[in-house]
């Protein structure tokens, strides 16, 4: 009785272990560029057709993805916080990440939380 303990414990672990990997979100990572957020964005799902890199003083780096789709990477939390109140205050939905953000319908976003 002791084994069958023993193996359904190290079992447990094992499952658990396995569900840990697999559940990390691109919403736990920073992203040096706008290109490589975009390349985690469209991995998860959500299309992005442009390459057209902008900057600005609020942002350190941006694209627009189509009418509603925008991914901002900023050079710091200053910058990312008065982006997210403006989306805030907007109404908009989108996803933060440490140093990002990507303004989309919602059902859009909901594919970068999966």
């Amino acid at each position: 009785m002791r084994r069958v303990a023993t193996t359904l414990t190290a079992l447990s672990l094992l499952a658990l272990t396995a569900c840990e990997g697999s559940s990390t979100s691109i919403t736990d990572t920073s992203y040096d560029n706008v290109k490589d957020l975009k390349g985690a964005v469209t991995d998860a799902g959500l299309p992005c057709q442009s390459d057209n890199v902008f900057k600005g003083e609020d942002v350190k780096e941006a694209i627009k993805c189509g009418d509603k789709v925008w991914l901002g990477v900023y050079q710091d939390d200053k910058q990312k916080n008065a982006r997210v109140d403006e989306y805030r205050k907007k109404e908009n939905s989108f996803v933060a990440g440490p140093n990002w953000t990507v303004v989309a319908p919602q059902k859009e976003l909901d594919k970068l939380s999966k």
